[in-house]
Order: C-alpha cells, then structure tokens, then sequence
C-alpha cells in the first residue's frame, strides 16, 4: 500500500516537472530528459548494489557459522526469496542479540560470530560496488556517449557525475528569464503537485484506518465468540 502510494507520487512528480521543463523552452526539456534518464539509469545501478544478492560460497560460510543446514536456507532470505546484506542482518536482528545472553562469555561469543559474519558482508557494501559492463552501457545510453567515454568504473565516481549534471541543469535552468505568465504556469502546477499528493497521502491514510479497525473488529469478534468483553474480561 506504501509502495503504490510511493510509485503515485513519483509518477506525478515526473509529470508535473516535465510539464515545468517544457515551460523553459526546448533547449531545458531537452537537458532536463537528458538528466533524467540519467538519473534513472544510476539510481537503478544503486537499488541493485544495494540489494545485491549474496554469492554461494558466501551464503554456505554464513550458514556453516550460525549453525543452520539447507532445511534452514530460506530463514536468512527476504520475502522475494533473496539472501542479501538487509535479509541477513535482519535475521542477526532477531537471533543474534547479545542482550539475551545468560553470561559474558556468552555475550562475548554471539559478538565474535557477528562480526565474522560482519566480515563477510563488507564485500556487498554499496560504496565499494564496482560498476559492471552492462551498468556503463547503460548509463553511457542514457546520457548519449559510448561506455568508452565514460571516465568512472565505480558507483561512487557515476554518482558524482549526476551530481555534476544536475548543477549543470540548474545552472541552465536559473539563465533562462521567464515572464510573468510563465512564472504563474509553473506556480500553478505545483500547487496541483502538491494538491494530488495530498489528497493521495489522504487516502493512504484512510485505508490504513480502515485496515486497523476491520482488524479491530476482528479481533473483538473473536474475543466475544469466546465470552470475553471488550476489556477482555469474562461476560
């Protein structure tokens, strides 16, 4: 539900920033598409690094570490099946906290198993992901040149170059002079931005009200089929 609500916001945000681009002439759309398609391309490159899944060999030493066989595979996974760094440390979350242990040896030894499991994980850390051959053809694509004139091989390097364009982009966007009509145009669409997403976080909202009172109910049904009040006491 939060997701579809993200993905509602997004799209209206591309739409209403592309109608404010086209208010800036040909020239800006242009550079703003050119941007934007970039922008796409890198923070597709930073979901993947970020949810990269773990390679066997490392998934066995983690297993082999904690204990578990392959009967007990799927409790290091996400929802979608993926064993990645969140999933994994999702799961030291849960079975790993030192706070339960009965001694401080035991204590000592859950935060020596972390850490070589820690250990295992700093390879799949985002800052250090190199960029592969298809992630450079793809943002080579997006912004109009061969993978060969791209002068970065890691996420970090691609990051400061969007972050280099997207100046570039204001810089064109604050030299061009719009009238008084124009500037009226782009302060109307805003504020229909801003309506729409409100009214969509409004109904978010109301749909998890409802959600939280069926649930409610529920719950007070079984209590009473049961001969409990809504205290939950005896009738």
């Amino acid at each position: 539900m939060k997701k579809d609500f993200k993905e509602k916001v997004e799209a209206l945000k591309a739409e209403k920033e592309a109608e404010i681009a086209a208010i800036y002439g040909e020239e800006y759309l242009a550079a703003w598409t050119k941007y934007n398609a970039l922008e796409t391309a890198i923070e597709a490159i930073e979901d993947k690094a970020e949810n990269a899944s773990l390679s066997d060999d490392d998934i066995a030493a983690i297993m082999n570490l904690l204990g578990l066989d392959e009967t007990q595979k799927d409790a290091l996974a996400n929802k979608d099946g993926v064993i990645n760094v969140e999933s994994v440390d999702r799961y030291l979350d849960k079975h790993l906290d030192d706070d339960f242990a009965k001694s401080e040896a035991e204590e000592e030894e859950m935060e020596d198993l972390e850490d070589s499991i820690e250990d295992i994980l700093e390879k799949y850390d985002e800052d250090d992901y190199v960029l592969t051959s298809e992630d450079l053809t793809a943002i080579a694509t997006a912004w109009g040149v061969t993978a060969d004139e791209l002068t970065f091989t890691d996420l970090d390097g691609a990051e400061e170059f969007l972050d280099d364009a997207e100046e570039a982009l204001e810089d064109l966007r604050e030299s061009i002079p719009l009238t008084a009509d124009q500037k009226a145009q782009i302060q109307a669409i805003l504020q229909d931005m801003k309506d729409v997403k409100d009214t969509a976080r409004d109904e978010l909202k109301n749909k998890i009200d409802e959600m939280k009172q069926h649930f409610h109910d529920f719950k007070q049904g079984k209590l009473e089929a049961h001969g409990f009040g809504d205290k939950g006491g005896m009738r």
